[in-house]
C-alpha cells in the first residue's frame, strides 16, 4: 500500500502512517 511516491516532507511522513493504519 505504497501509493506515496514522493514525500511531501512531515505531511508525507504523516500521511503514509495513516494510509498505512487504514489499510
Amino acid at each position: 500500500s505504497v501509493m506515496i511516491v514522493q514525500p511531501l516532507g512531515p505531511s508525507g511522513l504523516l500521511h503514509f502512517m495513516f494510509r498505512s493504519n487504514i489499510l
